[in-house]
């Protein structure tokens, strides 16, 4: 599935919106912009339009063939880019349910993958995949002992996951609501985690996507992480 991409850039608007169990909701607005690299990675960059005390923040993630990506985020107050090292991969992206290993495709090798039969999701019929963590690393830095996969067994795409704790509990679910294709290739772009403890919900839809429209590879830099693109 993460070869099967038909474009080489995609330029957008993405909403995350986060409800807490209560009912109250905060509700965070940034630009996204991603493209293949020359390694035939995936490089992204988010940032933060709204709501104004937040503008100006970002994240940036540089793919590489082989290696670990490398993560980046900036927070104008602090004036400076930071890495994000292995053990901060599981942190809270944007303080949504989403981890920040959540946001981008995940490293394949990083995982045991098992076929563990078929199920329903939404009326779609789907195969379940589970992956496990190679490694301790892997577990730790991510927060994650393992985390099945609902496959559309016609898109090929995920239509859910479920993802379990160090303890071996189920503690998240990622549903998705919306797939729409793009040149040929199915995308996800309405989809929900909910935290299984807290009942708090993070929603994130993209809205306004076009592809392919020339991705200025200067974007995807420390400078732009600063500035904005």
């Amino acid at each position: 599935i993460q070869d099967r991409a038909g474009f080489d850039d995609m330029v957008g608007q993405s909403t995350l919106t986060l409800v807490s169990a209560n009912g109250g909701t905060k509700v965070r607005v940034f630009k996204m912009a991603s493209r293949r690299n020359d390694e035939g990675e995936t490089d992204m960059i988010l940032f933060m339009e709204a709501p104004a005390d937040m503008r100006g923040n970002g994240f940036l993630m540089l793919g590489h063939e082989g290696r670990d990506d490398d993560r980046y985020i900036y927070v104008p107050a602090l004036r400076r880019v930071n890495k994000i090292v292995g053990a901060g991969r599981g942190g809270a992206f944007m303080s949504s349910d989403f981890s920040i290993d959540d946001i981008g495709r995940p490293d394949l090798d990083e995982w045991t993958w098992t076929f563990a039969g078929e199920e329903e999701v939404d009326g779609h019929a789907c195969r379940k995949v589970e992956a496990t963590p190679v490694s301790d690393k892997v577990a730790r830095e991510t927060g994650y002992t393992k985390v099945v996969w609902y496959v559309d067994t016609v898109l090929k795409t995920s239509r859910a996951a479920d993802y379990y704790d160090k303890q071996g509990v189920q503690f998240k679910r990622m549903d998705v609501a919306e797939i729409q294709d793009l040149n040929g290739v199915p995308f996800a772009t309405d989809m929900t985690m909910k935290h299984l403890g807290t009942n708090h919900t993070s929603r994130m839809t993209m809205e306004d996507l076009s592809v392919d429209s020339g991705a200025d590879p200067t974007w995807f830099t420390h400078r732009t992480l600063q500035n904005g693109f």
